[in-house]
């Protein structure tokens, strides 16, 4: 920047000095004009004499990778490569890849201004790395890779770590690398991929930059298995279980323990009875070689009677029953209402089953509907005083939550026991 400053001022200097003998000349000072024009124009050629331009550096990046030619002027820089004899000069702007060892020269210009050219040599080593020679020769660059990996067996219920679905760590990757001279030493800065391992042969890629952006790389085989099943444990998933019942795979609930140590769902188990029977039930629940008990009590469905609980005349604030359970109630007075929740978790269907004292009339007295979480009728009927038992027709469900609704038509007190059979 300096020198540019340098050489506009002589231009400057010589154009006012131009400037000045133009004006002399038309007020007929020529001669004294002149001289100073003469003076202007040796100051001017002076000037240019003196001004010298800087003589660049070369030297590398830190990495060895390229060549970096820098002044600390800020003038244009320009620099030849000696190739099979021939050289040429181009202008610097980024550091220089070189692939073979030769000679750099640079220099700096404007216009016709030249500094002095300088050159070093330059060595190209085998990896890659630029060296000017001496002693800071850059260590020796790596030129082959092995790997191992170290297997994990569990223990204590802990994961291996070569089952399918593990992620490799990479302290259990060992890399060792051989350098130009045949020396071996531990590499560390290595990257792998994958890094989940698929069930069967994983070939996983290692590599390993090289100074001058290069890789090397080397494959590592795992062989990765899926973690065996080493223990069961069982739940029933109903509350209450009635004699009778077929038992299926939807009603329990079979968590598995693998040796990777994952606990997990599991289905295609086989169970040793399907039939419930009155009394203690033992099922056997088998898978893959292992077992375990599960302890079912079922009771006769006609046995157990619960009672309803006011106030349950909104189905905000309806009765939860269970299925199959018989449930006694009574319409309180002319108006009452009287609901039932149920939950389910299965698909399945259902029936509605409506008890009372025998009543000598043909009037209806109660209304028993089924209803949807939007309060739609799934099912139901409508029950006379001379029905003592009435039984819906049956409706297909999905899991969710259902509605029973009691209401009167001709009134009665009566007794009525409900069940809602699944």
């Amino acid at each position: 920047m300096i020198i540019y400053l340098e050489l506009i001022l002589q231009a400057g200097l010589l154009i006012a000095a131009i400037f000045g003998f133009v004006v002399g000349f038309r007020n007929k000072e020529g001669i004294k004009v002149f001289i100073g024009l003469i003076s202007a124009i040796l100051s001017f050629l002076m000037g240019i004499l003196v001004i010298k331009l800087p003589a660049p550096q070369i030297t590398r990046l830190e990495d060895y990778s390229a060549i970096k030619i820098y002044t600390d002027k800020g003038v244009p820089i320009q620099y030849k490569i000696r190739v099979d004899g021939k050289e040429e000069w181009k202008e610097y702007t980024e550091p220089i890849k070189i692939k073979q060892t030769t000679v750099v020269s640079a220099r700096t210009r404007i216009f016709l201004y030249k500094s002095e050219e300088v050159y070093r040599d330059v060595f190209v080593e085998d990896n890659g790395l630029i060296d000017f020679g001496g002693a800071d020769i850059p260590k020796k660059s790596l030129k082959q890779l092995k790997a191992s990996y170290t297997y994990k067996d569990p223990q204590d219920d802990r994961a291996g770590n070569y089952y399918a679905g593990c992620e490799i760590a990479k302290n259990d990757i060992q890399v060792n690398g051989t350098d130009l001279d045949g020396n071996t030493t531990e590499v560390t800065d290595f990257t792998y991929s994958p890094q989940i391992l698929q069930s069967g042969k994983n070939d996983i890629k290692i590599s390993y930059t090289l100074v001058n952006g290069a890789t090397i790389n080397t494959h590592l085989y795992i062989e990765a298995t899926q973690p065996k099943l080493i223990r069961l444990k069982a739940d029933c998933k109903e509350k209450t279980w009635f004699s009778g019942v077929e038992l299926s795979n939807d009603d329990l609930t079979v968590k598995g323990t693998y040796e990777d140590g994952t606990e997990k769902e599991v289905t295609g188990y086989a169970l040793s009875e399907t039939k419930i029977k009155q009394g203690k039930n033992k099922i056997v629940v088998t898978k893959d070689g292992l077992s375990v008990e599960v302890i079912i009590n079922a009771v006769d469905k006609d046995s157990i009677t619960e009672e309803e609980k006011e106030n349950n005349d909104d189905i905000n604030t309806a009765n939860d029953i269970e299925t199959n359970v018989r449930y006694t109630g009574r319409l309180q007075e002319e108006g009452d209402v009287d609901y039932y929740k149920i939950q389910l978790e299965k698909k399945g269907k259902i029936v509605l089953r409506f008890k009372h004292a025998k009543i000598d009339s043909g009037y209806t007295y109660w209304q028993v509907y089924l209803l949807g979480m939007d309060e739609t009728e799934k099912t139901g009927m409508d029950v006379t005083g001379e029905q003592s038992e009435s039984v819906s027709s049956a409706v297909r469900v999905v899991p969710g939550t259902y509605y029973v609704r009691v209401t009167s038509n001709s009134y009665s007190d009566e007794k009525y026991i409900l069940t809602v059979e699944f």
